[in-house]
């Protein structure tokens, strides 16, 4: 909810404050072309260190980027904006429009006037001004269910009937 995701065509395409990382975000991405989308923020975001970023002052630092890497999620890194424009062009991104997108998204953040963008920003408005910076591509996909399958008070998953499956347990 503090970065920027941004498609093939170099356009913001939801209002990312409005969402965890496995939310509204992976959904608004999966919609996108080939479902992929990329994550752009800089080291403070990554980090946790931004104001108004609510975390939880007893939980852990947790290194997003290690964690990622490790996970083999491609990266891209740079110490400016406009050096990592060409790294996502090699990967598909319009290179000018994306430019023109973290301008205007830039230009609104200083201005008090993020909320005015299409898509809007609504809340967490961060600009990208301090490097370095990363885009981590995105690729929507179910990381937990929701509600999950019914059991009953033995554990034991139930068909669609309500009838326990044979040693199935949950």
């Amino acid at each position: 909810r503090f970065s920027v995701l941004v498609n093939r065509a170099g356009r913001r395409f939801t209002d990312e404050s409005t969402s965890l990382l496995e939310e509204r975000n992976p959904q608004a991405g999966f919609r996108q072309p080939d479902g992929r989308y990329w994550l752009i923020c800089n080291a403070a975001i990554m980090r946790g260190e931004v104001a108004g970023a609510q975390l939880d002052p007893a939980l852990p630092k947790f290194d997003w980027l290690a964690f990622a890497r490790e996970r083999g999620a491609p990266i891209e890194e740079a110490d400016t904006l406009a050096a990592l424009m060409p790294k996502l062009a090699a990967q598909g991104v319009d290179r000018v429009q994306l430019a023109r997108e973290l301008d205007a998204f830039n230009v609104a953040v200083h201005a008090g006037r993020a909320a005015a963008l299409d898509p809007p920003r609504s809340s967490h408005p961060i600009a990208l001004d301090i490097g370095p910076f990363y885009a981590v591509r995105c690729i929507a996909a179910i990381t937990a269910t929701c509600g999950g399958v019914a059991t009953d008070d033995r554990a034991q998953v139930l068909d669609t009937n309500g009838q326990p499956i044979a040693d199935l347990y949950c």
